[in-house]
């Protein structure tokens, strides 16, 4: 299938908990699908996927609070702040039910609303997506980052935030290709510098990385907290797409969510690809898998 970037203009929104979220829209359909961008990254990086598939739904993809054109005026303690958001997004734009995927730290997000609105989710699809314990992270020694200084004193998180503050566009870039493209036949220069300046614009690193670490819906301890059994409350039907050479988070994350949801949800591998699925080389497979899903 031929991937066509469509170029989509950022609209905005305030928010009652005085945030105001930017997003992206296209298409004019009856049936709304919700696209929430993972870390290190915004909704700017859905529009090879959204010129896909708009011709089919009302595709709508928000920027996540502190991720480009949002607002931080509060900085995230959870999770669930994000999905307050959320709630608060769809009400504004008068919403009724909609389908939302989740790519990788999207897909908590994206979890933790199908668990506490289930009225308002018609289906779910989780891509690259980081598992139901959350992302483990360790420091340099292997332990546990359990709180939040303890990203504030990791060197990783910390050179990466110097990057951002730098921009350093260079660096940015050899990150961004050794992230998760798929390492050649990466997308044409302009597009790579649009993701660079995008990804600069991240004001909730630590903040997330720690709500990330913290999130855990399970039954089991994920050795930083105690599951909240949260994932058993998903009725909706689940669609679960991973690239089988993704290193950024690895397929046992959609195994793991997909034994939890046993027959709701279906998984699809997609051999030999990794972490960004939705760049202009890999958006069609990742739009057809979506449509036969949603149809």
């Amino acid at each position: 299938m031929e991937t066509t970037t469509l170029p989509c203009h950022i609209k905005t929104i305030p928010l009652p908990n005085k945030e105001t979220y930017a997003y992206r829209e296209a298409g004019s359909s009856q049936k709304t699908l919700l696209l929430l961008h993972g870390n290190f990254t915004t909704s700017l990086f859905f529009e090879p996927f959204i010129g896909q598939i708009s011709s089919t739904y009302r595709v709508i993809a928000p920027d996540l609070r502190g991720y480009g054109h949002t607002t931080y005026n509060t900085p995230i303690s959870s999770l669930h702040d994000l999905v307050e958001d959320l709630k608060h997004f769809i009400e504004a734009l008068k919403l009724d039910k909609v389908n939302i995927l989740g790519w990788s730290a999207g897909g908590p997000v994206a979890q933790l609303f199908a668990c506490k609105y289930p009225e308002l989710v018609e289906s779910l699809i989780l891509v690259g997506s980081v598992g139901c314990k959350g992302t483990m992270m360790k420091d340099a020694q292997g332990r546990l980052m359990r709180e939040k200084g303890d990203f504030e004193r990791c060197w990783v998180v910390l050179d990466l935030i110097g990057m951002m503050r730098a921009k350093n566009n260079r660096l940015l870039r050899w990150y961004l290709e050794n992230a998760g493209f798929q390492n050649k036949d990466l997308p044409a220069n302009e597009m790579m510098e649009k993701y660079v300046n995008e990804v600069k614009l991240q004001r909730n690193m630590i903040d997330m990385f720690n709500a990330l670490n913290c999130f855990n819906i399970s039954d089991e301890c994920n050795g930083i907290c105690f599951g909240t059994k949260e994932i058993k409350e998903i009725k909706t039907p689940c669609l679960l797409i991973h690239g089988s050479n993704d290193e950024n988070v690895l397929c046992e994350s959609s195994w793991e969510i997909k034994r939890y949801l046993d027959k709701n949800a279906k998984i699809e591998i997609i051999e030999g690809e990794r972490h960004f699925l939705f760049e202009p080389k890999t958006a069609g497979k990742v739009a057809k898998l979506v449509q036969d899903f949603l149809c």
